[in-house]
């Protein structure tokens, strides 16, 4: 049986959601019978923590499938980083082409799945309203564009919410999802086919 894995930050580790409701295992649970899965997300995580952990994470367990999504931690705000995001633009799509190569060409994977981020609603009040949000859609740009430049399949979160009412999808912090906001990752992970 093939290894499918997780690798990404709080959304798909899950925040203040029971973990029999997040979309990881939502999918875990629908394709037990293909795949042994595995989540070795971490809240918090950058493109840059995931290439320090990726080694201990990944390739020692030699997972076949990947679905990876990182964005919101790299291009949010901390006050003591005097306006720039935590990760440039230009770094975060550096990492994740070396993410991609790193498990393309070290971890042998067989098949890698890029996920874009939905829209954060959270303001920061540091910074100039809706920058956050509108860094998150760039940098969704640039998943897209790592995915294509590396062939590599994509899930388009921030597509699929565009089109539907997403006033109950997010907790009371506007970053993570709530049970629908999960519910309706894993619909979009379904309709996107990459399983």
């Amino acid at each position: 049986m093939e290894k499918l894995f997780f690798f990404g930050d709080s959304i798909a580790f899950g925040h203040m959601v029971s973990i029999h409701q997040i979309w990881t295992t939502l999918v875990s649970r629908t394709f037990e019978s293909s795949y042994i899965c595995n989540n070795p997300s971490k809240n918090g995580n950058t493109t840059k923590d995931a290439l320090g952990r990726m080694a201990h994470d990944l390739e020692t367990h030699s997972p076949d499938v990947v679905i990876m999504q990182f964005g919101l931690n790299d291009a949010n705000f901390w006050q003591t980083d005097q306006g720039m995001p935590r990760i440039s633009a230009q770094l975060y799509k550096a990492n994740l082409i070396e993410l991609v190569a790193r498990l393309r060409d070290v971890v042998k994977v067989k098949k890698i799945v890029l996920a874009t981020n939905h829209l954060p609603v959270k303001q920061i009040s540091h910074i100039p309203e809706n920058k956050y949000r509108d860094t998150v859609q760039f940098y969704n740009e640039l998943v897209r564009a790592v995915a294509n430049e590396e062939s590599v399949r994509l899930v388009d979160h921030e597509k699929a919410w565009s089109s539907v009412d997403t006033t109950s999808f997010l907790l009371a912090d506007g970053v993570h999802l709530s049970r629908e906001g999960h519910h309706f990752y894993f619909e979009t992970i379904l309709d996107a086919g990459v399983l």
